[in-house]
């Protein structure tokens, strides 16, 4: 999932190498206030944030 603009941007993904998962996650809020005309791409990372935080990520732990 990845969004980008000038006030706001976020990037973030899963990746499973055999036993090891990585979650990367980079949320860039470049304001402390924000015009409206900053709203879309505020709007863009935080429900591209949302969207990937939302999505549960489930384990299966075999025990020898």
């Amino acid at each position: 999932e990845m969004t980008s603009g000038e006030a706001a941007s976020f990037k973030g993904s899963y990746h499973l190498e055999g036993r090891e998962l990585t979650v990367q996650i980079n949320a860039k809020f470049r304001k402390r206030v924000y015009e409206p005309q900053d709203w879309p791409s505020f709007r863009e990372a935080v429900s591209a944030h949302k969207k990937i935080s939302d999505n549960p990520v489930i384990l299966n732990m075999l025990m020898n």
